[in-house]
């Protein structure tokens, strides 16, 4: 972790009053922003006192607004913040001084000095990456001053009540996403048709979420296609959810904030360091595909659909 100190402060367990403000920058994707939620709400807690302001990619706005870690939530990728890094002026919602968290710019040294010019205090860190000791969540608590158990971490990073529980009609829904951000994540096609061949045989609908990575694929047969919706919507479908499956991906991190029941099968990442904060997700480790382009072939269909299967309440 890089620290910058502008003026040699650099305390960030002391209490701010009404007057300062806090400005936190996070430049992960969605899965990112749910495993780091826990520390985001850790470090609003610390700094209950002052006004917090949080920046994020668009596209998660309305879901870190919904997550009421921040006062307000505002484009990290606007062009207002973009011609700030660029040399211009601060964006009319930057506050004067404040202290500044940031996932974001820490290894560019001139927008690092932008930043650092622009807050009182400025903590710099990076988006977990890579191989490592601990769960990524665990990783950003450590990185805040948190020594966070793992059911605080799985508490923290809730989005609300378990929503199974109202879901249990005579038509339960399955809601699945076989894409994921790396061609090597996925579990194979024909395996993601078998187990929801089977749930509409025996239980109900099948809905699937299509993203911008899967926009040329086909939607399984029998099921409704979500395709490339807003978070807005994938959590109106999820909420609505008896059951999920899907990859490592974001929308997998999103159905255990949610807390939904179901199986993520993991491929050539590590669930030890990148499940799911849920209890109520199961996983399943694949053996990594021999190559890059290839779906991950096993673990059998059948295994899936009993893994499922145990899953539901």
């Amino acid at each position: 972790m890089a620290v910058g100190r502008p003026n040699g402060r650099h305390d960030i367990r002391a209490p701010l009053s009404e007057a300062n403000a806090v400005v936190v920058l996070f430049a992960g994707a969605l899965g990112d922003f749910l495993l780091a939620l826990p520390s985001l709400r850790h470090l609003r807690e610390r700094h209950r006192a002052a006004r917090c302001l949080l920046a994020v990619r668009t596209p998660l706005v309305w879901l870190a607004e919904q997550a009421g870690v921040a006062d307000a939530v505002v484009a990290l990728d606007d062009r207002a913040m973009a011609s700030f890094l660029g040399g211009e002026p601060p964006p009319a919602w930057w506050p004067a001084a404040p202290r500044l968290y940031s996932w974001f710019g820490g290894s560019d040294a001139a927008l690092r000095d932008r930043l650092c010019a622009s807050a009182r205090d400025v903590e710099f860190r990076h988006v977990v990456r890579g191989a490592g000791t601990m769960h990524a969540a665990e990783d950003y608590a450590r990185a805040v001053g948190w020594d966070a158990a793992w059911n605080e971490l799985v508490a923290a990073a809730s989005l609300g009540p378990p929503v199974a529980t109202a879901a249990a009609t005579a038509d339960p829904l399955l809601v699945v996403h076989r894409g994921a951000g790396a061609p090597a994540k996925r579990w194979r096609a024909d395996g993601y048709a078998e187990v929801t061949a089977w749930w509409r045989a025996a239980r109900g609908p099948v809905v699937e979420l299509l993203g911008p990575a899967e926009h040329a694929d086909a939607a399984l047969a029998g099921t409704r296609p979500l395709r490339e919706q807003p978070l807005r919507s994938v959590v109106e479908v999820l909420r609505t959810a008896y059951a999920y499956l899907g990859n490592d991906s974001g929308p997998s991190h999103l159905a255990g904030a949610l807390g939904v029941c179901g199986v993520v099968v993991f491929g050539p990442t590590d669930p030890e360091r990148w499940r799911p904060l849920s209890a109520r997700l199961r996983v399943l480790r694949a053996a990594p595909p021999s190559g890059h382009a290839d779906a991950i072939r096993d673990p059998p269909p059948d295994v899936v659909i009993a893994c499922l299967a145990a899953s539901l309440p």
